[in-house]
């Protein structure tokens, strides 16, 4: 990204505001814990006090982001770009915080080639690969002769943790390098002399992040320590002070001793009787401590564990509202829910049940997603038993909906290709994610109005301008005339080379959970042939394709079998292997109602041949 000098406007200082955003933003993003980072840590290792900031544009890949210099010493220590959803920190910040990020090893022959612009292949990378080395993730690159000096930043390519050992077969990309020791960004001020690399006995910090939590809390018990022995010492003087002044006679009169004597004996009396109306009250309303919630929740989980069917991965919201709320004690909501427990917040509940190591989690913040969950080899799940849980309501809604197919759901996904970028460049918004159909009919409309497109005269005409016909849209007469605003969106999205398609098939399963996995491609047909037997005078209709959108074909063949009045067969097809099912006698619409009304499929993922139709005709 940064082969070439980036042009960069004029820098200005970061408020105070926006830089406690900014560290919040960093802590969330890369999993720091804010209990341990105080305002000293954090100005000197992640982010100064003094911060410039400026908007700049990549002289190579045309890319806009902003850049974040340390006022001081005026060298760039963050950067982030208008598809990166996070800061990215540049080798000066890695230099100081090694720990940020999961790190490929590879030889120090190999830096030369990445500060000449090339990517990392994985035949230059070391093993073994740490589990978070998964594609997409931002990863540091480092050496292993100086282990804990970082050398480049980019996005692993592959999921290198899967990589035990790198043989022969296996080549390609590792690591896609965004920003790397001696490019343009590292030497942004031609006037200030760039930083050699460090030598390993300089970098203050470990490049193991549980490392530094476990020091950092070692720093605070001894700070606390002093603190506790610096109070004890001065209870000590106040005691010394406090038994010098009860030496001193204090004299009262035998009627007010009397009268105190009385007065506490009546006090007695009196909370006495306050405990035992108490005791009553609680008898009949009463309250679940804390910890007795905390217990419920990981009960809780242990229960969804063992006995619930956990479709992995799945969000954590499906995760909570399905099993884990579904799964408490027959206990009043009121008295125990996420808010009355110990943690208060579902993330930081997530959080606790993973340290316990009974789930695997995957992301940050509140977007995070259980990737997988503790077997019987665990110590808690081997010795949990079932209890009696909350009662369900609208099972026979359930039960219905079992009886009536559960519906597929076809989502359709669309990735900008290169000749979009100027377009999403222009409108501001992300370029590098999917977006469904209706998003980008919203973002041409706000194309047009933003920049006056729409003919005066005529509103329905759009004057078409370098992006749109970058974008493959012709006018109506030739190239530079205005052409039907109706027609833009179609010719837009018609256009293969705007953006790739991709899509998602889920469908509903019993527990409740979604089936879902992104596709490249339009979604698939299910083909319903209609032919005659070989030398017999029987007509046969046969269903293939039904294993990609998650129906199962003997559920089919028996509701075939039904409604059609006639045998239902399930063969396997030998060259694919995938299922084929047969119904006797012509049923082209019974097949498609089903597939639309029971399953939600639409009618154009259906693909339909008669071979019967030519030979009636002929009959005839």
């Amino acid at each position: 990204m940064f082969k070439k000098d980036p042009i960069v406007k004029p820098f200005s200082n970061v408020k105070n505001s926006e830089r406690r955003k900014l560290i919040k933003c960093i802590i969330d993003d890369y999993g720091l814990s804010e209990e341990l980072l105080d305002a000293d840590f954090t100005s000197k290792y992640l982010f100064p006090k003094v911060v410039q900031h400026a908007v700049f544009l990549s002289g190579t890949s045309n890319v806009r982001g902003n850049i974040y210099l340390d006022g001081e010493t005026e060298k760039p220590i963050w950067f982030d770009t208008r598809d990166s959803k996070m800061l990215i920190p540049t080798v000066y910040t890695l230099w100081k915080s090694p720990y940020l990020l999961p790190i490929v090893y590879t030889h120090m022959g190999v830096v030369d080639r990445l500060v000449n612009g090339s990517n990392l292949m994985v035949r230059g990378c070391m093993t073994p690969f740490d589990e978070r080395l998964r594609k997409g993730t931002l990863v540091a690159v480092s050496t292993i002769e100086s282990p804990n000096i970082m050398v480049a930043v980019g996005y692993c390519q592959m999921d290198l943790c899967k990589i035990s050992e790198i043989t022969q077969d296996i080549g390609g990309v590792a690591v896609m390098i965004l920003h790397c020791y001696k490019d343009r960004l590292y030497q942004l001020d031609k006037r200030i002399q760039p930083d050699p690399l460090p030598l390993s006995k300089d970098i203050e910090l470990p490049t193991n992040l549980g490392l530094l939590e476990q020091r950092l809390r070692e720093e605070k018990s001894d700070v606390a320590d002093e603190i506790a022995d610096l109070r004890v010492s001065t209870d000590d003087l106040n005691l010394d002070v406090q038994s010098a002044d009860l030496n001193e006679p204090n004299p009262v009169s035998e009627e007010v001793e009397e009268q105190l004597i009385t007065n506490d004996n009546d006090d007695d009396d009196a909370d006495a009787d306050a405990d035992a109306d108490a005791d009553d009250d609680n008898n009949n309303d009463y309250s679940v401590s804390v910890q007795d919630v905390d217990d419920f929740f990981v009960r809780s989980v242990l229960y969804s564990i063992t006995q619930d069917k956990l479709d992995l991965p799945m969000s954590s919201s499906i995760f909570m509202s399905a099993h884990v709320l579904k799964n408490l004690p027959p206990v009043n909501s009121n008295q125990a829910n996420v808010k009355k427990t110990s943690w208060k917040k579902t993330s930081k509940f997530l959080k606790a049940i993973e340290k316990l190591q009974l789930v695997k989690l995957k992301g940050k913040g509140d977007d995070v997603t259980i990737i997988s969950v503790a077997d019987k080899s665990n110590e808690r799940v081997a010795s949990f038993e079932p209890y009696r849980i909350r009662k369900q309501r609208n099972t026979q809604t359930a039960k219905d909906d079992e009886k009536s197919g559960r519906p597929v759901s076809v989502t359709q996904f669309y990735k900008p290709k290169s000749p979009a970028r100027q377009f999403f460049n222009k409108l501001d918004k992300e370029y590098d994610r999917y977006y469904r159909e209706h998003e980008l009919k919203v973002l041409v409309s706000e194309y047009i109005r933003k920049f006056g497109l729409a003919l005066q005269r005529d509103p329905k005409l759009i004057r078409l301008d370098d992006t749109l016909k970058l974008m493959g849209v012709k006018g109506i007469r030739e190239v530079s005339s205005p052409t039907e605003r109706s027609k833009i969106f179609a010719t837009i999205m018609g256009h293969g080379a705007n953006f790739q398609r991709y899509y998602t098939i889920a469908r509903a399963k019993e527990e409740g959970e979604s089936e879902e996995k992104l596709r490249k491609g339009s979604p698939p047909n299910i083909c319903v042939l209609i032919e005659q037997v070989r030398g017999r005078k029987k007509v046969m209709t046969r269903i293939t394709g039904l294993e990609k959108y998650y129906i199962e074909p003997e559920e089919l063949a028996s509701v075939l079998k039904v409604r059609c009045s006639g045998s239902a067969t399930i063969n396997e097809i030998q060259s694919s292997g995938l299922a084929e099912v047969s119904v006797q006698g012509s049923h082209e619409r019974v097949v498609q109602e089903i597939l639309v009304k029971q399953y939600g499929l639409k009618s154009s993922w259906i693909d339909v041949t008669d071979k019967m139709k030519g030979q009636r005709r002929g009959r005839r």
